[in-house]
């Protein structure tokens, strides 16, 4: 066997990820209660989760092979308190809802790199968070709450970090320093199929990654009782990762990758027909397709003195949209074809460097960190559009009074950095105190030319973001910690320059140049308890947000125009209070117990309204078996959602979901270390029942409420084969 050279320093690093995050080649899929799960996410250092200051949270290969997760969306359903945001069965996933925050307020890394931000304008359009492919994710840390210290403007609401797998740990897998991956699955609750392929070798001192997935399927299968409101879609995608690793001699590492995604999708929306404005639509159909290509390249030096590490990233990502929509129509006789098309596109640049370093003075230990991150964005949107009429045969492109090809927002350049410094100081063996304050700078410039008609404006907006948190060991398994954090998130481009004007809708939409910055004082106690075979997490979060932006609220009406005017608005005051509680029991040596729970509630600390962005109380359990021989393995996973009742809903008309709950049954076979069958059946009830935050912008009357119910009871199978 090859040995390739692997400083002392890095052996045990790569000793402690590989027992936090590799699931080996063995009969072993249960795993008993993690004592030891390593993060980086709290710190930017890698600490075990017993000893960091916030609710933080941990899925691993192995937990999303158990779960056999085909998304992302099913990586996250049995999270208690963060939740995928959709747009319909059209656009899917748009982004993550942690505690009540979502639409571009929670920060997600890939390998360190923020993906694009989320933009949509109206039923045709839809930019959204881009997501690895799951194959390809070695694991996910999840911080629950403001992190503006540590992450800059978009972390008020919490972070989402994904790691790809490391191709030293993954090649460490296999037979003579190599691992090849083969995987086969059907996706039940969409008629989808997976083809996964991966390759990890090393070489003397360095090592290689290929990985390679196919994708497609339908439209997602919905209860059968809505089948008459059921859309149709035809999907297609791939993604595709390469990354290579030098470990120096020193002890330092050289990390270079590309990554690519394609998503081709086409359908019809039959579920619009004939209501509301698509009262005269005959047919909807649809074409989009997303392209993503990035780089990450970074290097870590290691150090014998008080300054341990350093680290550098430099980053680059390209993100576009093009999302065509046809829609046939007959009004008065009148027989009209309307084709529209959106595009949008986003590049990021940006670089990160970190200081690590250890101090001792006589009465304390301090473990510092400093960091200065620079980001660069430059964002474009187009849409276009035309329409036939068919008996005339006269084409224009004036449609419902608005003149294509136009702009919602001017092509927009958002600069951001940002300096940190982060101590972790040991007072004794008992208390640690962490300090930390970052200053942000954020800066958004604005390009006109004649496709955009409205107000230009830019931004300049700054603020520190302090952080304040104490841990007291009460014993050597348990602990109590606090901690004062404040969050930052500027306004965003898309709400401080928009112009929109639809005549025939009397709608309009209007810039606004005084929106000031969000911001966020968040409290948060927690208590943690790990035994032998037990762990108890809990906590209580109280947080007050200042100048929480609404985007696009109706704030008045034009009597000129004859229309309603919306503007992106601050909301004065608003908070979010609620509690999360996770317990793990390995009661007998083949089986395993685990219960989440959570409960948030916020309101506009004004009004005393309800924020329509918070989801119900959850409760997520589980129970875990394998056979004495570990050949076989089951889990059943229950989710009880409480019906949604405190909503701002002055006219009584938002679509309420009501309490659900559901199981999955998950069964599996290893019939070999290499390989391995699995199968899932989900929603074993055949429930039929909505996630709120899918539906909280549709009325109770709106027929494509229907179409967005979850899936019925459905069957999914893997085969996995490695060598």
């Amino acid at each position: 066997m090859k040995h390739s050279y692997i400083p002392k320093k890095q052996k045990l690093v790569l000793a402690s990820c590989i027992l936090s995050c590799l699931n080996f080649p063995t009969f072993a899929e249960d795993r008993a209660v993690e004592l030891d799960e390593l993060v980086v996410v709290a710190n930017k250092q890698v600490r075990p989760i017993q000893e960091v200051v916030g609710q933080v949270s941990l899925i691993t290969a192995e937990n999303l092979e158990q779960t056999q997760s085909f998304d992302f969306v099913d990586a996250l359903r049995y999270e208690g308190n963060i939740h995928m945001e959709h747009a319909g069965n059209r656009f899917g996933a748009t982004g993550i809802n942690i505690r009540g925050m979502g639409q571009n307020r929670v920060a997600i890394l890939v390998d360190g790199v923020p993906i694009a931000d989320q933009f949509d304008i109206g039923s045709y359009s839809q930019a959204n968070a881009l997501f690895p492919d799951v194959a390809m994710i070695q694991s996910i840390e999840m911080l629950n709450g403001p992190a503006s210290t540590l992450y800059g403007s978009d972390a008020l609401g919490g972070v989402i970090s994904i790691q790809t797998w490391d191709p030293f740990l993954l090649s460490a897998q296999g037979d003579d320093d190599s691992l090849y991956k083969f995987k086969a699955a059907y996706n039940g609750s969409n008629h989808g199929r997976n083809l996964h392929a991966t390759g990890a070798w090393q070489a003397t001192n360095s090592a290689t990654l290929l990985s390679f997935t196919q994708q497609d399927g339908k439209g997602k299968l919905n209860h059968d009782s809505s089948e008459a409101y059921k859309d149709i879609s035809d999907w297609d995608q791939q993604n595709t990762q390469l990354k290579w690793k030098l470990n120096r001699e020193d002890g330092g590492q050289f990390t270079v990758a590309f990554s690519a995604h394609q998503k081709d999708q086409s359908g019809a929306l039959q579920a619009l027909l004939g209501t509301g404005r698509f009262r005269n639509t005959t047919t909807l159909n649809y074409s989009d397709q997303h392209r993503q290509q990035g780089f990450n390249i970074s290097h870590d030096w290691l150090f014998n003195n008080s300054v341990e590490q350093a680290m550098l990233r430099i980053y680059g990502n390209h993100s576009e949209f093009d999302q065509q929509s046809h829609e046939d129509r007959i009004s008065r006789g009148v027989s009209t074809t309307q084709n529209r098309r959106f595009e949008y596109q986003q590049d990021t640049w940006g670089f990160e460097f970190n200081l690590h370093q250890r101090l001792e003075t006589e009465r304390s230990s301090h473990r510092l960190i400093y960091g200065l991150t620079y980001t660069l964005n430059d964002i474009e949107e187009q849409r276009d559009a035309t329409q036939i009429n068919h008996n005339t045969g006269q084409i224009t492109n004036n449609l419902l009074g608005e003149q294509f090809p136009l702009r919602d927002f001017p092509k927009s350049k958002v600069a951001e950095w940002g300096l940190f410094v982060h101590d972790e100081i040991a007072l004794n063996d008992d208390w640690t105190l962490i300090p930390a304050i970052r200053y942000d700078h954020y800066r958004m410039s604005a390009t006109n030319d004649a496709l955009f008609v409205g107000e230009i404006t830019g931004i300049k907006s700054s603020d520190f973001s302090p952080k304040l948190g104490l841990l007291y060991n009460i014993s050597d398994n348990s602990n109590l910690y606090f901690q004062y954090v404040r969050g930052f998130r500027a306004a965003p481009f898309s709400d401080v320059n928009i112009a929109l004007s639809i005549p025939f809708l009397n709608t309009i939409a209007i810039a606004n140049p005084d929106l000031k910055s969000e911001t966020s004082d968040g409290y948060e106690l927690g208590f943690r308890w790990f035994g032998d075979d037990q762990q108890l997490q809990a906590n209580y979060f109280y947080t007050t947000y200042q100048d929480l932006i609404e985007s696009k609220a109706q704030v008045g009406f034009d009597p000129v125009a004859q229309a309603l005017i919306f503007q992106s608005i601050n909301i004065q005051e608003a908070k979010i209070y609620g509690a999360e509680l996770d317990y793990q029991w390995q009661f007998h040596p083949q089986w395993q117990a685990n219960i989440n729970l959570s409960l948030t509630r916020g309101e506009n600390s004004k009004t005393h309204e309800h924020l329509n962005s918070i989801s119900p109380a959850k409760a997520v359990a589980s129970l875990q078996w394998h056979d004495a021989n570990e050949r076989w393995f089951a889990t059943l996973y229950g989710v009880h959602s409480r019906k949604q009742s405190r909503v701002n809903d002055l006219d009584d008309e938002l679509f309420l979901p009501p309490a659900f709950t559901t199981f999955d049954v998950l069964l599996a076979h290893h019939f070999s270390p290499q390989s391995q069958i699995k199968l899932a059946i989900n929603n074993v009830g055949n429930k039929k029942y909505w996630l709120w935050q899918q539906v909280r912008h549709f009325d109770a009357q709106d027929a494509v409420i229907e179409s967005l119910s979850q899936p019925q009871r459905n069957y999914s199978l893997t085969f996995q084969y490695q060598w």
